[in-house]
């Protein structure tokens, strides 16, 4: 099962500040989408975890199109709304796709740095947003 939200987009921002561990404010701005993968947790904590992928898009002044959720924890190839997130940024190019942390692409290092070549090769960026801060994820660093 897949649940695909648009997300609402506040009027208003702040020019966007980025701190030691976030992304610079220079690669700033543009269009991007969010993905919870709910796995074997407990499907309560997704509103939480949507929230801080939204303010995250707003603080660094980029637009959330949408976010994908993803109700199993299978192998991320076979999971629906992570393929759907990657053929929108196939066709779509956005600057990043915000994750509440590098697990919810996949639980196996392997897989997850394959997930991360795959965005990295759209031209996208994967950023984790965890306890308030976001950070650009790498492949060596996953």
């Amino acid at each position: 099962m897949t649940h695909d939200e648009p997300d609402r987009v506040r009027a208003g921002r702040a020019a966007p500040v980025a701190t030691q561990n976030e992304p610079s404010t220079a690669a700033a701005g543009g269009l991007v989408y969010g993905y919870l993968c709910a796995g074997d947790g407990p499907i309560d904590e997704l509103p939480v975890l949507r929230e801080a992928i939204i303010t995250t898009a707003e603080r660094l002044g980029f637009l959330l199109a949408r976010t994908y959720t993803d109700y199993s924890s299978a192998p991320s190839s076979t999971r629906p709304a992570l393929r759907q997130l990657m053929n929108a940024a196939r066709a779509l190019r956005p600057r990043a796709v915000l994750v509440p942390g590098a697990w919810h692409l996949s639980q196996s290092p392997t897989e997850r740095t394959a997930v991360l070549d795959q965005f990295r090769q759209r031209g996208c960026q994967v950023i984790a947003v965890e306890d308030g801060t976001a950070s650009v994820l790498n492949a060596g660093d996953v």
